[in-house]
């Protein structure tokens, strides 16, 4: 249930799976920006945010009018309007009344354009801290911190101001519908792979671990970061919680994960694994996947049985199998069709530099 006081404060592994993207988003990003902070070239901001509308925002424009018209329909044309255009402009996460108004898993995705938005930003403040002397070992350890607190702090006085007001409707909630799906509460998970993305940069040039005598040890560490990840995720999923609390002990066990499988070889091990073409398939589609998932499972389950009558009655291991069939195909058509005609247009800028040791020079 999407309106769901229990959904907001004890989600399923979505709310892991997408701290697990933050994660990765920032360690894929942030490679330029470091190389740009240890002087070695320059991050050309206009490219940056053009690459990153045109990765994201066609199949998420088509979504977005796709569930306007077809799945919002209890709504009056003027609330619908509303909620198309807070979706367009990425802000539909800023409010209650329109976070989970379309899909909710959209909320990520406005998320994660924010911190797209932010990594600029961050990239200036600790500019302006090395020129105190900072290494950027150190700036990127001061950025987990800080950004780790000040989710916490943010969280913890906003509920407290939010519980001395009566102020209704309220653009930010203590239950956490839209406060902990904000971009400040995101931001730990997004420093981690910032951090991350410094590692391994460091390893690489400083041939640490990666082309060493014994590169099982690569190997045995990731396949430990994948068991270990799911192992912590089971069991924070069963206490319950939001992702924006899973600092610092889920974030940096998703950061190892993340810098393990990085660090793998593409000849053989876990690397190698996620290269095997149905895997590789997947994770092509898998945006498009997450776009459609929600909005095909709430109608296969609620609509589709109506629609039916007497005529079949579907298990619900049927219907769970017919939705990820069809959300399959609606992916693979909207990455065919849009998607893959911008792909080659963002491509330049992802993936984490090679070489970012201060002594050892590519």
């Amino acid at each position: 249930d999407p309106g769901s006081r229990l959904w907001s404060l004890h989600p399923g592994f979505g709310a892991t799976g997408v701290s697990l993207f933050f994660v990765l988003s920032g360690f894929l990003l942030s490679g330029p920006f470091w190389r740009a902070l240890i002087g070695r070239g320059a991050v050309d901001l206009r490219a940056y945010i053009i690459r990153r509308l045109r990765r994201v925002y066609p199949a998420y424009v088509l979504a977005v009018v796709i569930l306007a018209v077809v799945h919002d329909v209890n709504h009056p044309l003027v609330i619908r309007a509303i909620h198309v255009i807070t979706h367009l402009l990425m802000v539909h996460n800023l409010s209650e009344a329109t976070i989970n108004s379309l899909s909710v898993p959209l909320w990520s995705v406005a998320t994660e354009f924010q911190l797209y938005v932010a990594l600029p930003a961050l990239f200036a403040g600790m500019n302006l801290l090395a020129r105190y002397g900072l290494r950027p070992r150190t700036l990127a350890a001061v950025l987990v911190i800080a950004t780790g607190f000040g989710a916490y702090l943010f969280v913890a006085l906003a509920a407290t101001v939010l519980g001395m007001t009566a102020v209704e409707p309220r653009l930010v909630r203590i239950d956490g519908v839209v406060l902990v799906h904000s971009v400040i509460a995101g931001l730990p998970d997004f420093a981690v792979g910032i951090a991350c993305g410094l590692a391994h940069g460091y390893l690489v040039s400083g041939s640490r671990l990666v082309g060493s005598r014994f590169p099982w040890i690569v190997e045995l560490g990731a396949a430990a970061s994948i068991a270990l990840c799911a192992l912590l995720a089971l069991a924070y999923n069963r206490i319950g919680g939001t992702y924006a609390f899973h600092w610092p002990l889920l974030s940096m066990v998703f950061g190892g994960l993340v810098l393990s499988v990085s660090l793998s070889s593409l000849s053989y091990g876990i690397a190698a694994f996620l290269e095997l073409p149905p895997i590789r398939w997947l994770g092509l589609v898998s945006y498009s996947f997450y776009l459609y998932h929600d909005v095909v499972l709430w109608n296969v389950f609620n609509r589709l049985p109506r629609f039916l009558e007497s005529a079949w009655t579907p298990s619900r291991s049927e219907l769970s199998a017919l939705s990820y069939a069809i959300t399959v195909l609606v992916a693979w058509i909207s990455y065919r069709f849009v998607e893959q005609r911008f792909l080659h247009r963002s491509a330049g800028l992802d993936g984490p530099t090679p070489s970012l040791s201060p002594v050892t020079p590519h």
